[in-house]
């Protein structure tokens, strides 16, 4: 029943998604919670794939899209394009966002660099994988 029924997300989980023979890979969703500053974005690319990187392509597309596409009958893709919607092309557009504050403490001065230079590299960048 919870391998037919029940969808499972996780943000940032190392241990999940390698048991995924213990569930179905349909029902896996990964969560970014993008642009909202309590989540782990703008690292959430990076820490996604430390995660399941480890898995085959067609898996990862499935837990980090696709299954969450299916689950809501929605496909972003039809009003925004695929390439704009990786990391690089995100982080370009969320200049006016604050990816830096989270929840419960003020940035430092060395979350603001980092950031700097994110979105530095990632304008320079736009189309880059991610």
């Amino acid at each position: 029943m919870f391998k037919r029924h029940i969808y499972t997300c996780f943000i940032s989980d190392k241990v999940g998604p390698r048991l995924l023979d213990w569930f179905n890979a349909d029902n896996i969703c990964w969560e970014s919670d993008y642009p909202h500053s309590d989540s782990n974005w703008p690292f959430a690319p990076e820490d996604v794939l430390e995660t399941i990187g480890h898995l085959d392509d067609a898996t990862i597309n499935k837990i980090t899209h696709e299954n969450a596409m299916a689950a809501y009958s929605f496909d972003p893709f039809k009003h925004i394009p695929k390439d704009m919607c990786r990391a690089g092309a995100l982080r370009a557009q969320a200049t006016d966002v604050d990816v830096v504050t989270h929840v419960g403490h003020e940035a430092s001065e060395r979350d603001i660099e980092v950031w700097r230079q994110m979105s530095t590299r990632s304008r320079a960048n736009v189309s880059t994988t991610n």
